[in-house]
């Protein structure tokens, strides 16, 4: 520290002009970012298809009643198509899970070969509409 001092003090280097000095232009250096490459890369599209396919309806007497509790079951996780009005081809409103439960309000009505129930919400009289009744069950009150 005290050599330093000493060439600092006294004047231990000797630049007398700037031509000595040369210009230096900056320099960038870009680093890119590690990517993780999959080990194998798909060779071709895979068709996907459900194997348990879709319950058969039953043609059964009507095996709710108005003010029935239901919960929707049987979906395998794909959720009940709760529509604005019977039938397959009627505007879906909402998907319901499984295990959600509603009330019997009105039904059944036959319409595309299955048995259609009018469900609400106990608790979101929003939530109304018609579904299949092959994926509903009665809850034991």
């Amino acid at each position: 520290m005290v050599i330093c001092l000493g060439i600092v003090f006294f004047g231990g280097t000797n630049i007398s002009t700037n031509d000595s000095l040369t210009e230096v232009s900056p320099v960038l250096t870009i680093i890119a970012m590690a990517t993780k490459i999959p080990s194998t890369m798909p060779t071709e599209t895979l068709e996907v298809t459900r194997i348990a396919g879709t319950p058969t309806p039953s043609y059964v007497d009507p095996t709710f009643i108005m003010g029935d509790l239901v919960e929707i079951f049987g979906t395998e996780g794909d959720g009940l198509r709760v529509r604005e009005d019977p039938g397959l081809t009627s505007r879906i409103i909402y998907l319901g899970i499984d295990t959600e439960v509603f009330e019997i309000i009105d039904g059944p009505l036959m319409f595309d070969g299955y048995e259609w129930w009018l469900l609400q919400s106990p608790y979101n009289e929003a939530r109304a509409g018609w579904a299949v009744g092959i994926f509903l069950r009665s809850i034991d009150s």
